[in-house]
């Protein structure tokens, strides 16, 4: 099983931070940043794996908050 965890690429130009620390920050469309975003910044991307042959499928549960168990 991976996982993968994409970070923002996009800054607004202006603000280290913010009150809810990503609203100063976007998602690239495409290969552009959005007019609101105009900075690209590195991106950086955080990828997980786990060796599942010795895991029953009753075992296994990734979850992004979801109480059911599913990413969304």
């Amino acid at each position: 099983m991976r996982a993968e965890l994409q970070f923002p690429d996009c800054w607004n130009g202006k603000d280290l931070d913010s009150t809810d620390h990503k609203s100063h920050m976007a998602y690239r469309s495409g290969s552009k940043c959005p007019p609101t975003h105009p900075v690209p910044v590195a991106q950086v991307v955080l990828e997980l794996g786990w060796r599942t042959k010795d895991y029953r499928p009753d075992q296994l549960v990734l979850s992004t908050g979801d109480q059911r168990g599913f990413g969304e």
